[in-house]
């Protein structure tokens, strides 16, 4: 069996440089192993990061509020020479597991959607574990932490539906759109982390979670949307 290709797409976006660099250098050993690529859309350039397997793309406009459907969907859509592409953030940290879970069950007619736990540091040195870490509690929902798909598939959709203003819900938008047309695999079998940090919610960040929600709820999204 021919061997799939990966790339992880997340957005970094007014943050600090550190925050990223924690990002890569913690799953550095999982994506290493694997031949996992990643790509960062930013709204900077950052050569120093870049390298073989990871690209820093420069959002082409000056956003004066963040949408981050139209972010994810310009990495996404730069990725296609990959045969799987999976949305992220840069406050996740993977397990080995699930990128191999990712390879083996991703194809053309089937998706998967992971589920992850908040983690204060201690956790990260058993990510690499194929069980999660006593105690450890996982969230009940959330749709963002890590999608995958293949590079059909999000052709299929169109991307995230670039109507979702600011960020909250897309996601949920997105794998409600996705399960009505492939076989969509929502796991908690390995682990998947959430670095702990303060919510950013100002001006440029605005969370729509409730007014977008409520989009999904009316069933206000086409399958793939902004096709006719």
């Amino acid at each position: 069996m021919e061997k799939k290709s990966i790339c992880i797409v997340a957005c970094c976006y007014k943050i600090q440089k550190t925050f990223l660099e924690r990002f890569l250098e913690t799953n550095k050993q999982v994506f290493d192993n694997n031949d996992v690529n990643v790509c960062i859309v930013s709204d900077i350039m950052m050569p120093e990061i870049e390298s073989q397997s990871i690209r820093i793309l420069k959002y082409p406009i000056d956003q004066t509020v963040f949408n981050l459907s139209k972010t994810l969907n310009y990495g996404i859509r730069s990725s296609f020479q990959f045969d799987i592409i999976a949305r992220t953030d840069i406050d996740i940290s993977f397990s080995d597991s699930i990128i191999k879970q990712t390879l083996r069950t991703v194809d053309e007619k089937a998706g998967l959607v992971c589920k992850c736990a908040d983690c204060s540091g201690l956790e990260l040195s058993k990510t690499l574990e194929k069980e999660w870490p006593k105690n450890c509690k996982i969230r009940a929902t959330g749709y963002g932490a890590f999608l995958a798909l293949h590079k059909s598939s999000w052709e299929t959709l169109n991307g995230y539906n670039e109507k979702f203003f600011g960020w909250g819900s897309e996601d949920r938008d997105m794998y409600n759109r996705a399960r009505r047309i492939f076989n969509m695999t929502v796991s908690q079998d390995y682990p998947l982390f959430h670095f702990k940090h303060s919510k950013r919610k100002n001006d440029f960040f605005p969370d729509r979670s409730g007014a977008n929600g409520a989009l999904c709820r009316e069933g206000y999204s086409n399958i793939n949307w902004g096709i006719p």
